[in-house]
C-alpha cells in the first residue's frame, strides 16, 4: 500500500539522517546550550556528556469496536515493562524488557523510543508493534485470546520549546543538566502518525457478529495522520535534587483511514 511504503521510506530516511548527523552533533556539544542564554539561577550549566536512568512503563495500547448495542475491547496481556534509558550528547534511547504477567497467552511486543535534543528543538520517534490481544466483549463475561491480531503504531513528533533560558529539556528527560528552580515552558510543532491493525480472520468473534453489520468484520485497518502540536510543560524542583514534571500536548490534524473486510475495502467517514 502507498501509505505503508511512505512510512517505511520515512523511517529509513530518518535513521540515515541520524546516523550521519550524530558525529557532528557530538563535536558541537558545547554549543548546544550557550552560556550566554542560560539563566544560571534556574539551570546548572555544567553539561554532562552522558547519563543513565532506570524507567518503568505501563502501555495499554488497547482499542475498541463499538456501536449502540455493545462494544468489544482488545487489549495486550502484558502491559508492564522496565529498562534503562541511555543519553549520549543530544541522543536519547530507551532500552527495556516487558513483564510477561500472562505466560499462557503472552502478547509479543516491541517498543522503541528515541529522542533527539538540539537546543530548543525536540524530535521523538516511537514505534509499538504488538501481536496477540485479549478480546473482551461487553455483552459477555468470557474473553478469548487471539494470537493472530497484530497492531503497529509509528509516531514522529517535533516540538520547539520556548523559555529555554530557564527550563532545560535535557534536565527533564536525561538528567544531564540540573534544574535549580521550578519553571514552565510552551512549545509548538507537528506530528506524523501511522497505525495498522490486521488479523487472519474477522476480529469480531462469531458469537458477537449478530450485533454488528458486515462492515465491522475487519481483517485490516490502516490510518495515517499529520497535524500540529501545542505543548505545555512545568518542572517542579524538590529537595535532594529531585523533581517532578507535568506536561500536556494536544494534537489537531488530518486523518486518512482505510478498512478492509473479506468483501470490500472501504474508507470510513468517521
Amino acid at each position: 500500500m502507498i501509505i505503508s511504503r511512505m512510512v517505511k521510506s520515512y523511517l529509513i530516511l530518518l535513521a540515515g539522517l541520524l546516523t550521519l548527523a550524530a558525529p557532528g552533533m557530538a563535536q558541537e556539544i558545547k554549543n548546544l546550550i550557550p552560556e550566554n542564554v542560560v539563566d544560571t539561577a534556574y539551570i546548572d550549566n555544567q553539561l554532562n556528556t552522558w547519563s543513565l536512568r532506570p524507567f518503568f512503563t505501563f502501555r495499554d495500547h488497547s482499542f475498541q469496536i463499538r456501536n449502540d448495542l455493545t462494544a468489544i475491547r482488545y487489549a495486550p496481556t502484558n502491559r508492564f515493562g522496565a529498562g534503562i534509558g541511555v543519553a549520549y550528547n543530544p541522543l536519547l534511547l530507551d532500552i527495556g524488557a516487558n513483564f510477561n504477567t500472562n505466560r499462557d497467552n503472552p502478547t509479543k511486543r516491541f517498543d522503541f523510543q528515541g529522542d533527539l535534543l538540539i537546543k530548543s528543538h525536540f524530535v521523538n520517534l516511537t514505534i509499538q508493534n504488538y501481536k496477540g490481544f485479549e478480546v473482551m466483549p461487553k455483552s459477555s463475561e468470557a474473553s478469548t485470546f487471539r494470537e493472530d491480531i497484530a497492531s503497529l503504531a509509528v509516531v514522529a513528533t517535533y516540538i520547539y520549546a520556548f523559555n529555554k533560558n530557564r527550563i532545560s529539556v535535557a534536565s527533564v528527560l536525561t538528567g544531564r543538566h540540573r534544574q535549580k528552580k521550578s519553571a514552565y515552558t510552551f512549545g509548538v510543532g507537528g506530528f506524523l502518525l501511522y497505525s495498522r491493525m490486521k488479523a487472519d480472520s474477522s476480529i469480531i468473534p462469531e458469537d458477537q457478529q449478530a450485533f454488528f453489520n458486515d462492515r465491522a468484520n475487519l481483517i485490516r485497518f490502516e490510518s495515517f495522520s499529520m497535524g500540529l502540536v501545542a505543548a505545555f510543560g512545568y518542572v517542579i524542583v524538590l529537595p535532594s535534587n529531585l523533581y517532578t514534571f507535568f506536561s500536556l500536548a494536544p494534537w489537531v490534524g488530518l486523518n486518512y483511514k482505510e478498512a478492509t473486510t473479506y468483501a470490500e475495502r472501504q474508507i470510513p467517514s468517521d
